[in-house]
């Protein structure tokens, strides 16, 4: 089977960011289908790139829909009930109420940081502003974390 050219050079460069990326490549398996495809869903929906919220899902809980916080957050994104009363474990649920936090959040960050908005998400919109977002140690890591 003889492959076009422009094919080739999307498989080549596959391979080398799967390479380069081993390692993100394994977390990404750590997914559940119904991760995501919850993912994918809201994130259309919210109009929200799919990447930025799978890289968040895995630094916030490592792709653990029981996941518990240091200070009481819940499920793949990690939500404070307090703040989210209706947060859950259940994947789809979690995943509705962090893309649709990171919404509201990207309302009010991105004006001030730019590209570096998601930052919000774990500091929250009203946190003191960071002078160097991008050296603050959540943003290499969501940016690290799926590429």
């Amino acid at each position: 089977m003889n492959l076009s050219r422009s094919i080739k050079k999307v498989l080549l460069s596959s391979i080398v960011i799967l390479q380069a990326s081993t390692v993100t490549a394994q977390r990404v398996d750590r997914l559940s289908d119904e991760t995501l495809q919850s993912i994918y869903r809201w994130s259309g929906l919210f109009q929200v790139d799919p990447q930025l919220v799978i890289a968040i899902v895995l630094v916030e809980s490592g792709g653990n829909p029981m996941a518990r916080g240091s200070v009481g957050e819940i499920g793949l994104m990690q939500l404070r009930p307090e703040y989210h009363p209706e947060a859950s474990f259940n994947v789809d649920d979690n995943i509705r109420i962090g893309v649709g936090y990171l919404v509201e959040v990207r309302k009010i960050c991105q004006p001030v940081y730019g590209r570096y908005w998601f930052v919000c998400y774990n500091r929250g919109p009203y946190a003191s502003r960071l002078k160097w977002p991008e050296k603050f140690p959540y943003v290499r890591e969501v940016t690290n974390a799926v590429r």
